[in-house]
């Protein structure tokens, strides 16, 4: 198994596919049967898929053993008539149960994995097997029990995920396989390209404004402004000099660029249009400087 394994599973778009393609991994990994079985928390709703149908001609699928005794804990557990001497809490009805399935199909060998345990929502795993003897077997995965479960987890969460998509409302039947990866809904070839100068632009859609007291009362506040002189865009702009458009002053003139400061100008006419004025210098600004600011300090 490497990771072009896991990565043709994840381009699986239907449960069938996805266990089609988990069989040929099996098989390349040593295992010629498999069963993946999970149930809901009540044995209900089994949901299964195998290569081995006849198993359960004698038994139903809700009451293999695997359910009762290997859905308990993560750790892997030996299954097959070869490994029933490891069992003896097998009821008899159990027991031959598994040694008529060793019978009718040649799996005698197999490994257990879980990979949701009894407590949960839906519960159950893999059980992998072969028909090797006892000793054969246990040669065969030592070593291999970690990749195995990886592979069972990667498999288990692409199958709920399919399970999920096709109960879906909005499932699409075609798409299944795999290879093909997940398909995407075609393109709107109807709507206007804004690259094609031939085609018209989209236009935003005119939302109705609504008047309420807020709005109302910023009106009242940008007429208060705009009365005394003062202009919406001195609050938008950064508290630098910038040049009026027509001005010849040059891209790299220092004044161009210097910031303003807090001190105040020894001429008021040179206040820049966008900086920022306060509300309590506004009536001051209405009336007129006098010519002469020395006299005006002499009288002062």
């Amino acid at each position: 198994m490497d990771w072009t394994d896991i990565d043709s599973l994840e381009r699986c778009n239907s449960t069938d596919a996805l266990w089609a393609q988990a069989l040929q991994i099996f098989a390349t990994m040593g295992f010629d049967y498999a069963i993946y079985l999970t149930v809901e928390g009540d044995r209900s709703h089994p949901h299964i898929h195998t290569n081995l149908p006849q198993i359960y001609e004698q038994l139903p699928s809700h009451r293999d053993p695997f359910l009762d005794h290997c859905c308990n804990s993560y750790e892997p557990q030996f299954t097959g008539a070869e490994f029933l001497s490891d069992h003896p809490y097998l009821e008899a009805e159990e027991m031959a149960f598994i040694r008529g399935a060793s019978a009718k199909t040649g799996f005698r060998a197999g490994i257990a994995i879980p990979v949701r345990l009894q407590g949960s929502d839906r519960f159950g795993g893999f059980n992998l097997g072969t028909a090797r003897s006892r000793d054969s077997f246990i040669a065969h995965v030592t070593g291999k029990t970690d990749s195995l479960r990886f592979l069972c987890l990667i498999i288990h969460r692409r199958m709920e995920e399919l399970r999920q998509t096709a109960s879906s409302p909005a499932a699409n039947p075609s798409e299944t396989g795999c290879g093909g990866g997940r398909v995407r809904p075609p393109l709107d070839r109807t709507a206007p390209d804004r690259t094609d100068p031939a085609q018209p632009a989209r236009t935003r859609s005119a939302l109705p404004v609504q008047s309420g007291p807020h709005l109302q009362g910023m009106r009242r506040g940008l007429q208060d402004l705009t009365a005394y002189g003062v202009g919406i865009r001195q609050f938008h702009l950064p508290q630098t000099e910038r040049p009026q458009p027509g001005s010849k002053q040059s891209a790299s003139s220092p004044q161009q660029s210097a910031p303003r400061t807090a001190t105040p100008s020894s001429n008021p006419q040179a206040t820049s249009a966008f900086t920022p004025v306060r509300r309590s210098s506004l009536l001051a600004r209405t009336r007129k400087p006098p010519a002469d600011l020395s006299l005006a300090a002499a009288r002062c």
